[in-house]
């Protein structure tokens, strides 16, 4: 699985929007969009925050891992 794609799965598993998800970690959510739709990689300190707001584990976010 894809970054984004995980991205993707794990807001939609925790009942975000793309907004509501972008608020949290303070990014607009334009910006969030384009990292689920793979056209921008987000850098490593949003990627933390991604994880850390949907409660799963980097390597869960970078494809290492299917265990969230």
């Amino acid at each position: 699985m894809q970054y984004y794609e995980a991205i993707r799965k794990a807001r939609i598993e925790a009942g975000l929007t793309i907004k509501q998800l972008g608020e949290m970690i303070g990014i607009k959510e334009s910006a969030m969009s384009r990292y689920e739709r793979g056209q921008s990689k987000p850098s490593i300190l949003v990627v933390i925050a991604i994880a850390d707001a949907l409660n799963v584990s980097l390597d869960y976010l970078v494809g290492r891992s299917n265990k969230r």
